[in-house]
């Protein structure tokens, strides 16, 4: 009976690690239609990604869009590309510090050293981000792309990827991580139920 007992207790968490993995498949792709009780319309229906999914490619030509315009404008220094060129250059400075460290080297010239290799990478980065990735996405034509993969993706071919090579596996993991602290569990009864 003690052994029955611990086989449960073992059998519990497999099926634990197995339930806690369908209620987030369930939340993102079920149900297909609002749901509706007594006339009322039912909280989170339909699934989160049918009710995103207009949300989501609307954020990504947005912000494709807003990078383009802050690419263009570069007297502005306000923006966010404007943010993580200084934290480039700020961030070489800060790696630059061994140039001080050089020895029979005015601190002058250290300094002007750091200084223009910081700038150069600056400008590296500020030539990439506001030339390079624009020129990228108008010789593509991202966002035509964009509006194509919107005007295609379908919710049922997200969830047969999604099934195929996300939630198999989770599940898996899972079932097996339930299976190791299932099996510590057995272990641990068994003893104190002998000892």
């Amino acid at each position: 009976m003690i052994f029955f007992k611990a086989f449960i207790l073992l059998i519990m968490n497999v099926l634990a690690g197995f339930v806690l993995v369908q209620p987030v498949r369930l939340f993102i792709f079920f149900p297909k239609r609002q749901l509706f009780f007594f006339g009322k319309p039912v909280p989170f229906t339909p699934s989160y990604i049918r009710r995103k999914r207009d949300w989501f490619f609307e954020r990504v030509n947005y912000w494709v869009t807003y990078y383009l315009e802050n690419a263009a404008n570069k007297k502005d220094r306000s923006s966010r590309l404007y943010d993580w060129e200084k934290r480039v250059y700020d961030e070489t400075w800060d790696k630059l510090a061994g140039v001080m460290n050089m020895r029979y080297v005015p601190v002058a010239v250290k300094t002007k050293i750091r200084e223009i290799l910081a700038l150069f990478v600056f400008e590296f980065a500020r030539h990439f981000l506001r030339g390079f990735v624009p020129f990228l996405v108008k010789k593509y034509n991202l966002t035509s792309y964009i509006d194509l993969v919107a005007a295609k993706a379908d919710v049922d071919m997200v969830l047969h990827y999604f099934d195929k090579y996300f939630h198999r596996y989770v599940t898996w993991f899972m079932v097996g991580l339930g299976f190791i602290i299932g099996m510590f569990n057995f272990v641990i009864y068994l003893l104190l139920q002998l000892f």
